[in-house]
């Protein structure tokens, strides 16, 4: 999960710092899911991001929260 007490939710700036050919970008989070585990039960979120016009898709414990998302009315 991200660093900070907010939730990464669609539409936020995200880094994954974990990735060292992602260790420096920047990415904006497309999709969020929750998957599990047919037969365990065991679940966990997974996040969509794109970073230089490439999707990646991974737990969202991976992620770190850049920035949030802001809507202007």
């Amino acid at each position: 999960m991200s660093k900070t007490k907010d939730k990464i939710q669609v539409g936020d700036l995200v880094g994954t710092p974990n990735y060292k050919q992602l260790s420096n970008a920047v990415g904006i989070v497309t999709e969020i899911r929750k998957l599990f585990h047919d037969r365990s039960g065991a679940g966990y979120t997974a996040v969509t991001a794109v970073f230089n016009n490439e999707t990646y898709t991974f737990s969202e414990k991976d992620f770190t929260l850049i920035s949030k998302a802001t809507t202007h009315d």
